[in-house]
């Protein structure tokens, strides 16, 4: 069996991040009123319902991440999953490149362009960044070996899998998304991804695969699992 890495994003996240709770995303920024949610049609699709979103229920062309805490002087991060919505990511434009000729094309997402602002509307970045909305995946090229499933923690009928597996070789495929519900909001790697991302991107949250059952049910717990733990994986 070759070996898989997962990129996961845990609440506490390296210099740089944002944390979930300290901004907002829409597709609409009103300077008046920044804190202000909007009643979108995108938030609403369902990909269970709907293949492909149509019409009102598209992911919008542009995307404002507003920052809502004054202690973010600049946001940089090369990948960033969070639980904003149905599987949406968020990546820099040189991650967006390596996505591309790694296996996720944009056929896998709907794709807009993300402006990340303060609440007086300054640019809180150098780079472009892109809000990625998932509408396919990679989970049929997986054997997830669920005779050996470990149950996730308080999310009854929910499994991780510590010894998935491809089901074959996939020739110039090194990076895979999943809709399984413990993977949404990871990306899976391959050897070669995982040495690329490892060289390439700011600090990567890299876990082996048979490792990331343990990483996940104990995500929240940072007194027994720091951010910087034995099994985050470093260049």
């Amino acid at each position: 069996m070759k070996e898989l890495y997962i990129w996961f994003n845990r609440t506490h996240l390296p210099k740089g991040y944002p944390l979930q709770n300290d901004f907002i995303l829409k597709s609409q920024f009103d300077l008046e009123q920044p804190r202000k949610i909007y009643d979108e049609k995108w938030k609403m699709y369902n990909r269970f319902n709907s293949e492909y979103p149509t019409g009102e229920f598209q992911f919008p062309c542009e995307m404002f991440m507003v920052v809502t805490k004054k202690k973010y002087k600049e946001i940089d991060f090369d990948y960033y999953s969070c639980d904003v919505g149905t599987s949406i990511k968020f990546v820099s434009e040189s991650f967006l490149n390596f996505l591309s000729t790694n296996g996720i094309d944009k056929n896998y997402y709907e794709q807009a362009k993300l402006n990340v602002l303060d609440l007086a509307g300054n640019s809180l970045v150098s780079k472009n960044y892109y809000a990625l909305r998932f509408i396919k995946s990679d989970d049929t090229l997986f054997d997830f070996q669920k005779d050996t499933f470990k149950r996730a923690a308080g999310i009854r009928n929910h499994f991780l899998y510590p010894f998935m597996e491809l089901k074959r070789n996939i020739v110039d495929k090194n990076v895979f998304s999943l809709f399984e519900f413990c993977y949404e909001e990871t990306l899976i790697l391959n050897e070669v991804a995982k040495e690329y991302v490892l060289k390439h991107f700011s600090n990567p949250q890299l876990y082996k695969a048979e490792d990331y059952p343990f990483i996940f049910n104990n995500q929240h717990n940072y007194e027994m699992l720091p951010y910087n733990n034995s099994y985050l994986i470093h260049c």
